[in-house]
């Protein structure tokens, strides 16, 4: 049984060590990472939104450019909340809270 370790081996461990730093360090990336799943039919707005939560969290809009698109990414917001809540409607599903299904009739919802 050898007491040193050859340089090959030596090599080998710090490499192997550089791994392992690298995959915590991915690990912990991966961990703050937020993933979100849209689902939806075809021109229904998935990739318009990620385009806007890219625009809104990239930073690489000036403010006076935010304050353009602010409007219009709340009316987009505001309409597609407006569909489903008529849609709710047409397929006769039921809010699971009938204070929310007055605030739908009665909220005027046009933009």
């Amino acid at each position: 049984m050898r007491c040193r370790q050859s340089s090959e081996e030596k090599e080998a461990a710090q490499y192997s060590c550089r791994i392992d730093r690298h995959l915590r360090s991915e690990s912990q990336r991966q961990c703050r990472e937020i993933k979100l799943l849209l689902l939806g039919p075809r021109n229904s707005g998935k990739s318009t939104i990620v385009k806007q939560m890219k625009i809104i969290h990239s930073g690489c809009f000036n403010l006076e450019a935010c304050k353009v698109y602010k409007p219009l990414i709340i009316y987009n917001a505001i309409d597609s909340l407006t569909r489903i809540i008529r849609t709710l409607a047409t397929l006769k599903i039921e809010f699971h809270n009938p204070d929310r299904a007055y605030d739908a009739v009665y909220t005027d919802w046009s933009c």
